[in-house]
């Protein structure tokens, strides 16, 4: 599914960033509305999408976000999972650093960095 730059869409509860986004799914079938970054060196997750029981780490270095909003806070943990670009298709290991749902787009819940975008293989065509 792909929500328009020049569309607000509303799903459910959460009104989605007018970035382009897109559903992927965890292991358990659950909606993560995720965008793309190439820019960005990390992928971050919102902290209310993770769910109990997928690991954490703490990296060797925190990191520290820039956004629209300002500077976020050092963060220094990252999830361990497996994501699902399309529904039912197979897992894709992954980590993500855990950050406060207020340094991503409104109604975006994860974004591919640009190291997790190369090691899933995904192409991506702005035409």
């Amino acid at each position: 599914m792909y929500y328009p730059m020049e569309e607000t869409v509303k799903s459910g509860e959460h009104e989605l960033s007018e970035l382009p986004v897109f559903v992927a799914f965890d292991e358990q079938g659950n909606r993560i509305i995720t965008g793309l970054d190439s820019f960005s060196e990390i992928t971050p997750m919102d902290k209310e999408v993770v769910q109990q029981g997928w690991p954490t780490e703490n990296m060797a270095q925190p990191v520290v976000l820039r956004t629209a909003a300002g500077l976020s806070e050092p963060l220094q943990t990252q999830v361990k999972m497996n994501i699902s670009l399309r529904y039912a298709a197979d897992a894709i290991p992954m980590r993500a650093v855990i950050v406060p749902k207020r340094v991503l787009p409104r109604g975006v819940q994860l974004i591919l960095g640009l190291p997790t975008i190369k090691a899933m293989g995904i192409t991506i065509d702005y035409a």
